[in-house]
């Protein structure tokens, strides 16, 4: 497990209030009354007005010099009884959400030092992303055309042909040779360390890049799911947010942590979902909400969430795939040219992206993964949550889920959720230990494998009883 400094001891406090400059006058009264609780009174707190082109934000910043400690009001809503009671699916019916919830509503995290990383165009990606499509259809063009010409040239012109292609061989191959070159050189020029791991990955874009991709695509995540936002007002509101912030709070030493405004969205669906947009845009679904058992896996998911964003996972996969795509081409343009028709070629496009797909994106995909459970579990241990529910989550998962449609790792973008609590527990001793050196309070006797045994043998019981009742029916003949 790589080395994750807890900087409890001397780490910024940050209370921030959000106040809408626009005549709804949506003020954030939840979050308020929230950081009223999380700052203690001994703390020096100076405020400055911080203008951004999307609204006004109003940002304290609080230092403490002290130890951190667990108050009552994050360590609550451990059974699930009380849990669900406040998780159930938040109906909208008529929305009660403002007409500022697309400006940042329920922010919570703060910039570094009242910055923000400076805005940065993003004409590469953008480019990237029209200029791969239409590589390959000009690759799929360009064989297809040569298939063509190649069929209605005449036997000697073929000859003559074949001959300057033996004459200039060693061209043509040195050519390509350069070529694919240039590309392993590219390749090698962008590798860079990921965080906290120190893993080396190709990464062609800049983080300020995907940033406003990533805005772009919280817009539309706003637009789609308007009208199914859960309100600020509401208890379900606060879990996530009271989670947030603790993560938040005790992950002050890493700068993707602090240089970010990390914004809240939950949208009542019932889909176990929850996703981080690279900006620090959080959805979580109220589907989500019902899956976890208490505050501290809903923290392992969060965190999980949070871990992508730390270590920039968006902009490696784009870069990784898109790059393989590049590679590819002269594949494609090849199968186009040489295989006799375009069914034939069709065909076998087809079975390339499979293989690609089955052999390079998904083992890829579950790497990362993992890669973000490691990390995420340690964010969760830093913000003092019992770590221990990561694994009782993902067992959870896998017991709840019925044996016939359990997924198969191999042809999944995700490990099983045996495969992921497996290696949690892996993880677990020097988790511990780094949430111990956080002078996080002691984590609780209970363990929280007990509760995923009654459920197994609950499920089991029931899934027994469901056969022997089933075998029991009586099939009368006419």
């Amino acid at each position: 497990m790589p080395s994750f400094v807890c900087k409890n001891s001397n780490a910024q406090q940050i209370a921030l209030q959000y106040i809408c400059s626009r005549s709804t006058k949506c003020t954030m009264s939840v979050i308020g009354q929230h950081f009223k609780q999380a700052v203690p009174k001994s703390i020096n707190v100076s405020a400055r007005k911080f203008s951004t082109t999307r609204s006004q934000n109003l940002l304290a910043v609080a230092k403490n010099n002290g130890s951190r400690t667990c108050g009552n009001s994050y360590c609550a809503l451990t059974s699930r009884k009380s849990y669900m009671a406040l998780a159930q699916p938040y109906s909208s019916g008529n929305s009660l959400i403002s007409n500022c919830l697309h400006r940042q509503f329920g922010t919570v995290g703060c910039v570094r030092g009242l910055r923000t990383s400076a805005q940065c165009s993003a004409p590469p990606l953008v480019a990237l992303l029209i200029l791969k499509p239409m590589a390959k259809l000009g690759a799929v063009i360009t064989g297809r055309a040569f298939r063509q010409w190649w069929k209605a040239l005449p036997p000697n012109k073929k000859d003559v042909f074949l001959a300057l292609l033996r004459k200039h061989k060693y061209h043509i191959l040195g050519t390509i040779a350069g070529l694919y070159g240039i590309s392993a050189l590219y390749y090698y020029t962008h590798l860079k360390a990921t965080p906290i791991t120190n893993r080396k990955r190709f990464i062609a874009f800049t983080e300020s890049q995907f940033r406003k991709i990533s805005e772009e695509e919280a817009k539309q995540m706003v637009e789609k799911y308007n009208g199914k936002f859960v309100p600020g007002e509401h208890p379900v509101y606060k879990i996530v947010l009271d989670a947030t912030n603790r993560l938040i709070r005790g992950n002050q030493d890493l700068h993707q942590v602090t240089e970010r405004t990390w914004t809240i969205y939950i949208v009542d669906e019932d889909v176990k979902n929850a996703f981080v947009l690279p900006n620090g845009e959080i959805f979580v679904f109220t589907g989500m909400l019902q899956a976890v058992d208490n505050t501290e896996q809903l923290a392992a998911v969060l965190a999980h969430e949070m871990a992508h964003v730390v270590l920039s996972h968006a902009a490696e996969l784009v870069s990784f795939f898109n790059f393989i795509d590049f590679l590819l081409i002269v594949v494609l343009a090849g199968l186009w040219a040489f295989l006799p028709n375009d069914g034939l070629a069709m065909v076998a496009t087809w079975f390339k992206n499979r293989v690609v797909q089955l052999l390079l994106q998904m083992p890829y995909n579950r790497n990362l993964e993992s890669e973000a459970d490691e990390v995420g579990l340690q964010i969760a241990a830093k913000g003092c949550f019992d770590v221990r529910e990561s694994v009782a989550f993902w067992e959870g998962m896998n017991v709840r889920e019925d044996d016939e449609l359990k997924d198969i790792e191999l042809l999944s973008t995700h490990p099983t959720h045996k495969n992921r609590a497996d290696r949690l527990s892996e993880l677990m001793p020097s988790a511990i230990d780094l949430r111990q050196s956080c002078n996080c309070p002691a984590l609780p006797k209970r363990d929280p494998m007990i509760s995923v045994e009654r459920l197994r043998k609950r499920l089991e019981d029931e899934r027994s009883s469901k056969k022997n009742t089933t075998h029991g029916i009586i099939i009368q003949g006419a």
